[in-house]
């Protein structure tokens, strides 16, 4: 946490400019003290969560589809039998 708030008028910039080159350094040691296991370990659990929050939106979408429009999603009216859109030539 900054030790001085920034000054949203611009009337402080010296004091802005102190507090973001202090927070900065803090963030440059920070990721200098990183090792490469640190990193690796990082980017798994990141492409994890991102894979987890993508299926799970794919499922509620499919879901709220289904619902919105179950009249439509129908097997031979546009849809297969799990209800997934199905998209013919020249359409």
């Amino acid at each position: 946490m900054p030790e001085a708030a920034i000054d949203a008028d611009g009337d402080g910039d010296d004091a802005d400019r102190e507090v973001v080159e202090h927070e900065r350094a803090e963030l440059r040691e920070f990721v200098e003290g990183l090792s490469l296991e640190d990193i690796n370990c990082s980017v798994r659990c990141s492409a994890t969560a991102a894979r987890s929050s993508w299926r799970r939106l794919g499922a509620d979408l499919r879901l709220f589809t289904l619902d919105r429009h179950r009249d439509i999603l129908l097997p031979g009216n546009g849809a297969d039998r799990d209800g997934h859109l199905l998209v013919r030539a020249g359409a």
